[in-house]
């Protein structure tokens, strides 16, 4: 094998193996799994975050699924990924959530009861969350 052809190999089986390591719910981080209440917002269009901020609460499962509720009541859910990428916020890989949808949230776990989530969009929403 010539050395391009070598480096090509390589490059490609490279590839293949950094895109199925991020793909499906099978990866999921297991200590963002359970159910976690909205305690704090920030940004949005204005900066203000949420006002007044809503009773929400969402959870995540082990099997790959995530669902908000709003007063008690599912309103939205979405099947979930985990990974380590790089966001617009940080030129260095940080964890992340992506939904099913396409959504990706950073998020960051100061301690084991609490979660904070960014969303990877200018304007996004930073909420921090409270294990329940």
């Amino acid at each position: 094998m010539t050395k391009r052809a070598l480096l090509a190999f390589a490059i490609v089986v490279f590839g293949l193996a950094s895109l199925s390591s991020r793909c499906g719910g099978e990866n999921a981080d297991v200590s963002i799994v359970g159910k976690w209440k909205l305690v704090e917002s920030s940004g949005g269009i204005t900066g203000g975050g949420r006002n007044p901020l809503p009773d929400m609460t969402l959870e995540f499962t082990k099997d790959g699924k995530v669902t908000w509720y709003e007063d008690g009541e599912p309103i939205w859910a979405s099947s979930y990924s985990t990974g380590i990428e790089k966001t617009i916020f940080s030129l260095d890989p940080v964890p992340i959530v992506q939904l099913g949808d396409g959504f990706v949230y950073a998020y960051s776990l100061p301690d084991s009861d609490t979660l904070w989530l960014t969303m990877n969009a200018y304007d996004g929403f930073s909420d921090k969350y409270q294990r329940l």
